[in-house]
Order: structure tokens, then C-alpha cells, then sequence
């Protein structure tokens, strides 16, 4: 569990927050809800689909990086 508590708290070092709508306004200076047709069009217009994956990488990147840590005290017995 602890782990996950290092993710959570790399990520929101990164971004200042874990939540969606706030990342929307720092990344793209708004929110958007998907559930209104008019806004998803708008997030794709300015350019959510090339800065949203972004974030989702990060928060990849983050778990990939506390696995191989984990991994390599593992074999050094830690």
C-alpha cells in the first residue's frame, strides 16, 4: 500500500493535483466535461488529444520507475 502512496504523492508533485478537471485547466487552461458533446469537441480542438496522453504517461512513467526500484532491492535483499 505504501507504494501507492508514493505514486500518488510523485504525481501530485508533478501536476499539483490527482484531479482530472484541475489537469485539464493547467494543461489546457480549462475543463471539460465529456458527458456534453460540445465540450468533447472543444478538448479535441485544443489539442487534448495530444496533451492528455501526456499525463497518463507521467503517471506510467512514476510506476515504472517505483517497480524497478522495487525490483532492484529485491535482489540486493533489501
Amino acid at each position: 500500500m505504501e507504494y501507492s502512496y508514493i505514486l500518488y504523492n510523485r504525481f501530485k508533485e508533478k501536476y499539483g493535483t490527482t484531479c482530472c478537471f484541475e489537469i485539464q485547466e493547467k494543461i489546457l487552461g480549462r475543463h471539460y466535461d465529456f458527458k456534453v458533446e460540445k465540450d468533447s469537441e472543444v478538448w479535441y480542438k485544443d489539442g487534448g488529444l495530444d496533451k492528455c496522453p501526456m499525463v497518463c504517461a507521467v503517471a506510467a512513467r512514476i510506476t515504472a520507475e517505483i517497480i524497478l526500484d522495487l525490483n532492484a532491492n529485491a535482489v540486493e535483499g533489501k
